[in-house]
């Protein structure tokens, strides 16, 4: 008897100190950083408030034309999608495409926040990598100012139209239009598209060289102030593909789907949770419901959100900041055990988590209710960015902050958590990956609640089998 009531304590002990390592292992062992700079939107293209302000001006518009030439280097049409191949840095993510012939090379961050292609051209002395020298291809045009649709003509060249975009990170760049034969994957069109001929500071970092704009050609986004045809207008419009496209980021790679749904990575038969795109159809806007952790509502309703944008260009998610403050304080409510969640320096007030001293699963996941019922998972492997720090070491920083505007922006941090397809010709936009509660890679301390149910259970059971020895043993006693 003795013998089982000590083997009963030692596992209690056993128990209680699962339940410490892991409560307090990572608060132990792990010192907070600060991440070298505040991050900031890495591009989205306007503050949807201020598109209102431009309407009445870009309707009057028509889009410019494209000079008529030989064919692209080579026409695809299919049913099925084209994969690109994406590099990644966990802040951005782009891909290789081929200008002009003979083709040069130029690396291109993909961003779903703008409309416009824009590469640098060989004038721009701020603009840092590769630059595209027109004088080379024999397929390239500049777009006159004489042109009917050029609202603005190039002050260093009168001759040729010019374009302007101010970003929302507040980045910005000028130049003038050009037309050529563009290609990415195997399959290219003839585009117009902005030569840059001066940049700001922060606009692309090395090794991405420029920019092209996945956005809608909606008056509002797709003029700059010229109105231009997106790039992936033009493919679908010379190739006969399907006007969908697909993203899958990871941490330094990821996939680009041009013209359908990739079955490799979306099996058929497996459900995609779509939800309808919100009009004017410009930026990728949809509605949503609600963000929840442990099930817990971070917002009062809907229009608390304000419009919600889904954007490849921004490297963090941004939130309404009643809606941050939420997320802070339910955070601090039930996760303080977690390190960097509560203290003097914590992971809202800019310091992020050495990635050798923490485990980021224990995180919660982060529920994002959209309308059509369904609840999109976004574990903490998503939504922490590795970055790093102040002492050249790798952290996690938290990929959620509050926005500058009454506005949500669903960043890289947030689309890393699924395959997001963008279904232009139906308007609307899927997420696979992520989907339903019992989906997603996320901890919130799950590891933590199952030691607890497991270790609960046992304790149980050999509580029961102690008092069923203990009335067994008195019966003994009596019979005697």
């Amino acid at each position: 008897s003795m013998l089982r009531q000590n083997t009963v304590c030692l596992f209690l002990l056993l128990y209680c100190s699962l339940i410490y390592v892991e409560c307090f292992d990572n608060s132990l062992s792990l010192s907070l950083h600060r991440k070298k700079t505040p991050h900031r939107f890495i591009r989205t293209s306007q503050d949807s408030e201020s598109f209102s302000d431009e309407i009445s001006f870009h309707n009057k518009l028509t889009p410019l034309n494209v000079p008529s030439r030989q064919k692209s280097y080579k026409s695809y049409t299919s049913d099925h999608d084209v994969l690109v191949s994406l590099k990644g840095s966990g802040s951005e993510y782009w891909a290789t495409i081929q200008v002009g012939s003979p083709p040069q090379t130029i690396e291109v961050q993909i961003d779903t926040g703008s409309a416009l292609l824009a590469v640098p051209g060989m004038s721009c002395a701020t603009c840092e990598g590769r630059h595209y020298n027109n004088s080379l291809s024999r397929s390239s045009v500049t777009i006159p100012c004489s042109e009917a649709a050029c609202v603005k003509c190039y002050a260093p060249d009168p001759y040729a139209c010019a374009f302007d975009i101010k970003y929302f990170d507040q980045s910005s760049i000028t130049g003038y239009l050009t037309s050529d034969i563009v290609a990415i994957g195997n399959i290219s069109a003839t585009t117009v598209f902005g030569t840059i001929e001066k940049s700001s500071d922060g606009f692309e970092p090395t090794p991405v060289d420029g920019i092209l704009g996945m956005a809608f050609n909606g008056r509002h986004i797709a003029c700059s102030p010229s109105c231009v045809e997106p790039f992936w207008d033009s493919v679908v419009r010379e190739n006969d593909l399907n006007d969908i496209f697909g993203l899958m980021f990871k941490e330094d790679e990821g996939i680009l789907t041009l013209g359908g749904i990739d079955h490799t990575l979306v099996p058929e038969g497996t459900q995609i949770a779509y939800t309808d795109l919100v009009p004017p159809y410009d930026l990728y806007q949809i509605h949503l419901k609600n963000m929840m952790i442990l099930d817990h509502q971070l917002a009062e309703n809907a229009q608390e959100f304000g419009p919600a944008i889904i954007d490849s260009g921004s490297s963090y998610t941004y939130v309404p900041e009643s809606v941050y403050n939420e997320f802070v304080r339910t955070m601090q409510g039930s996760f303080c055990h977690l390190s960097g969640v509560c203290g003097a320096a914590t992971i809202f007030n800019g310091s992020c988590l050495v990635q050798s001293s923490v485990n980021i699963t224990h995180y919660p996941t982060i529920l994002f209710e959209i309308v059509g019922g369904d609840v999109l998972e976004v574990p903490p492997t998503a939504y922490f960015a590795l970055e790093e720090d102040e002492n050249n070491q790798t952290a996690y920083c938290l990929g959620i902050q509050p926005a500058p505007t009454h506005i949500t922006v669903l960043g890289d941090t947030f689309m890393r958590a699924f395959y997001v397809i963008f279904d232009r010709k139906n308007t609307r936009v899927g997420f696979y990956g992520g989907r339903g509660r019992d989906v997603g890679g996320g901890g919130g301390g799950g590891m933590f609640v199952l030691v607890l149910l497991i270790g609960g259970a046992i304790i149980v059971v050999l509580a029961v089998v102690m008092v069923g020895m203990f009335y067994r043993q008195r019966s003994n006693y009596a019979t005697v």
